[in-house]
């Protein structure tokens, strides 16, 4: 499995602290995952806040999927009025991601 991702950033200094800054920003991604046959995933949208100094950017972010549905699993449920099982498809609901992103630089 591959995944391709664009992302178009945009950031906000708010105040320098030391030899950084601290910033707000936002952006928008488009990712696309190679399986076999070609999925797309769809766009995303994040919210950033994070320093950034000369050696190291360091944020927080929360990334939201716009069109994103979730893997879909199945579960095998038993019918007492047939007394049989039955396969019961679900969706598992997983829109949005938070995290903390870093990056050094050398």
């Amino acid at each position: 499995c591959h995944q391709i991702s664009g992302v178009a950033q945009l950031r906000f200094n708010l105040f320098r602290w030391g030899t950084g800054r601290f910033y707000i920003g936002g952006a928008g991604e488009y990712a696309y995952t190679f399986s076999g046959d070609l999925e797309i995933d769809g766009p995303a949208v994040q919210g950033q806040l994070g320093y950034n100094s000369r050696h190291f950017d360091i944020c927080v972010y929360y990334k939201q999927f716009l069109d994103y549905d979730g893997p879909e699993f199945s579960v095998y449920e038993y019918d007492y009025y047939y007394n049989s099982y039955y396969p019961s498809y679900y969706q598992i609901d997983d829109k949005f991601r938070a995290g903390i992103q870093m990056t050094f630089y050398f």
